[in-house]
């Protein structure tokens, strides 16, 4: 476990923290927007539970795949999560929303992959040799940092906790 957790440290050590300030100014101004959320596989799950608290912090955000997704315009932010910037379902949705005009964030290690290139904002993480299996590392730091970022968002739009708690499904 130790090394895990220093394997994590070394991803935050290693992350620009000035675009996820950014992230989190930028989300803070985009509560009347509409949240998409892209990624495929466990790196999918990630921002799949970022979606999921932004709903709780009161965003109206959706999960790549939703039944009720809305069309993506120039009124959407898309966050997109991707290890290696190059997932190519990721791109083709990555085209699609800049088509439409939407701002795409880029979560990912490949600083200058065909997704980080053609994202608004880049929230770049270092790419590291984990001594654990495939990328388990990028999609326990998407986690982390994913939830990081949700505690920003909610401080910084000094939202009433029971207010977010009343927001979470009693359906599980």
């Amino acid at each position: 476990m130790n090394k895990i957790i220093k394997e994590l440290e070394s991803m935050w050590d290693g992350t620009d923290k000035k675009s996820v300030v950014e992230l989190v100014d930028r989300l803070c101004r985009a509560r009347d927007k509409k949240i998409v959320g892209l990624g495929a596989g466990r790196m999918g799950y990630a921002i799949q539970a970022f979606v999921m608290r932004l709903s709780h912090l009161g965003y109206r955000s959706y999960m790549v795949g939703d039944t009720t997704l809305p069309r993506v315009d120039s009124d959407t932010f898309v966050i997109v999560n991707t290890s290696s910037g190059e997932t190519s379902s990721m791109k083709l949705y990555v085209d699609q929303c800049r088509e439409a005009g939407s701002f795409i964030v880029a979560v990912t290690a490949g600083k200058k992959s065909t997704i980080a290139l053609k994202a608004d904002l880049m929230v770049s993480i270092p790419k590291i040799d984990s001594d654990q299996l495939m990328k388990t590392i990028y999609e326990q730091y998407s986690f982390l940092l994913f939830d990081y970022v949700s505690s920003k968002v909610f401080e910084k739009s000094q939202l009433n906790k029971e207010w977010v708690e009343q927001n979470h499904s009693i359906l599980e």
